[in-house]
């Protein structure tokens, strides 16, 4: 898996290099976008398997988790949640827009 995740980062960050080398040209604002947003084109066939096999097991052991929990620990998760519901808005409130 490392060893995919490292071919997959070079390559990625091998067009952004080359992506900011011209990014006086026009379309820069246009491919960068499209470059961040579309990093998992550049996985391949089996690290897009291993990410969601991943990722479906996370999925399994937070339910498993969230399932097991004692009164306090739901407590306790509860006012987390909250307490990151009010940071959110803050930096939402915060946010410049456009």
């Amino acid at each position: 898996e490392r060893t995919l995740w490292a071919d997959y980062r070079g390559r990625w960050q091998a067009d952004l290099l080359a992506l900011l080398a011209a990014r006086a040209e026009e379309a820069f604002a246009d491919r960068f976008t499209q470059l961040a947003k579309n990093r998992e084109a550049y996985y391949g066939a089996e690290l897009a398997h291993i990410f969601g096999h991943n990722e479906t097991l996370s999925k399994e052991v937070a339910r498993w988790l969230l399932n097991n929990m004692t009164e306090r620990q739901c407590e306790r998760l509860f006012e987390r949640v909250d307490d990151l519901v009010v940071n959110f808005r803050e930096l939402a409130a915060e946010a410049v827009p456009g």
